[in-house]
């Protein structure tokens, strides 16, 4: 990859390594004082803390209930607020709490905001406190929302999780193989490539049988970037037989450009797409699975993805503008800027069915073993 998108890539990290404001996720602020004065009005909000249970205990909002970030679904769809009532979110700084917003928007009718600076600034201000344990809520008001999915469901779910993520982990251990002795610069990509998509779909495959987290969302969806990246590379390097001629059969690099600029303006489209975490039970033949999908998962795929797409689709158009330079110097930022468009769309085509994981599992171990067959294929047929 050369340095332009390089560093594109870099930038987008770098907005995204700031804190993960409003615009980010799509929540309203208020500040200390108009909660206080809210909270003596004749409607007061329903405050959430979500602190740990000591740092609530030394000292708390008012009537603030304190529950943890994968209760609130549980909660809310327990005890539903009233469309005219609101709900404001705390935490430490007005980090976390962004979050809890979000996802308590996606949960109720009203209105849900984040307190902002959190109970640093509503200290530091010295407005009302309350200390010790608070409100009790009952168990069963916090645990994640129980749903009992049919039996093709349950079948999806399992065929997902047991066959065909398992399989793609042969497919692309397969391709490695067949890679192992080639050589050059368009098999190195390629045999990078999917390792990436090993590494990806064993994240994957955890996840399904383990859990969500932080760390394994992240490397499931950088692995899935990098394979597409690495891959398309890896194709359009043999030997730059493929650019060559493009070039020779003097492909109108207006068409290219004006398409680099329509993708990037596409790229865009994800930036409006909400974001929450997803706690569920489902009831899979006769047992009970928890499906948690974090939100910083969702905010690196569906703002740090579209963010590196859109820079570096800018630079491919620009690189292709240019004809005193190369083709390839233009199509491969274009190849890049593919991949990170490509994860993130796929993200956007899978938010209906956040709430039926077993389909949206579904589809993405087919998309990824499929991807893996054909790229396997292509190896076989392909004097690399």
């Amino acid at each position: 990859m050369s340095r332009a998108p390089a560093l594109a890539v870099l930038a987008g990290v770098a907005l995204l390594g700031c804190r993960p404001g409003p615009l980010l996720l799509g929540v309203e602020e208020l500040e200390a004082p108009e909660l206080a004065a809210a909270l003596r009005g004749p409607r007061p909000p329903l405050v959430l803390d979500v602190r740990d249970l000591e740092s609530y205990r030394r000292g708390h909002i008012p009537g603030a209930l304190r529950l943890e970030l994968g209760e609130l679904a549980g909660l809310l769809r327990a005890t539903p607020l009233a469309p005219d009532r609101e709900l404001v979110t705390v935490c430490y700084h007005g980090n976390r709490s962004l979050g809890a917003a979000a996802t308590a928007q996606a949960h109720t009718r009203g209105r849900a905001r984040s307190l902002h600076g959190g109970m640093a600034r509503w200290q530091e201000l010295r407005l009302p406190l309350e200390v010790g344990p608070g409100p009790a809520l009952a168990p069963e008001q916090l645990r994640p929302p129980l749903l009992r999915p049919g039996l093709p469901a349950q079948l999806a779910l399992l065929a997902a999780r047991y066959l065909l993520r398992p399989l793609g982990l042969v497919v692309a251990l397969a391709t490695l193989l067949l890679l192992r002795r080639r050589e050059g610069f368009a098999p190195s990509l390629l045999r990078r490539g999917t390792l990436a998509a090993l590494v990806g779909g064993a994240a994957a495959l955890a996840v399904e049988l383990r859990g969500a987290s932080v760390e394994l969302e992240l490397v499931r969806g950088l692995g899935l970037v990098a394979w597409l990246a690495l891959a398309g590379l890896g194709h359009l390097h043999l030997d730059d037989a493929r650019s060559r001629r493009l070039a020779e059969a003097g492909t109108p690099r207006g068409g290219l450009v004006a398409l680099a600029l329509a993708l990037a303006l596409l790229a865009l489209l994800p930036l409006g797409a909400p974001l929450h975490r997803v706690d569920l039970r489902l009831e899979v033949l006769g047992a009970e699975l928890l499906h948690r999908r974090g939100i910083e998962a969702q905010l690196v795929e569906l703002r740090l993805y579209p963010l590196c797409a859109f820079l570096t689709l800018l630079v491919a158009a620009g690189a292709l503008a240019r004809r005193a330079r190369p083709l390839a110097r233009g199509l491969r930022p274009l190849v890049v800027g593919l991949a990170f468009l490509a994860a993130a769309l796929a993200r956007v085509l899978l938010l209906p069915l956040q709430h039926l994981p077993a389909w949206a599992s579904l589809w993405e171990a087919l998309a990824l073993l499929l991807a893996l067959g054909l790229t396997a294929l292509a190896v076989r047929r392909e004097a690399v």
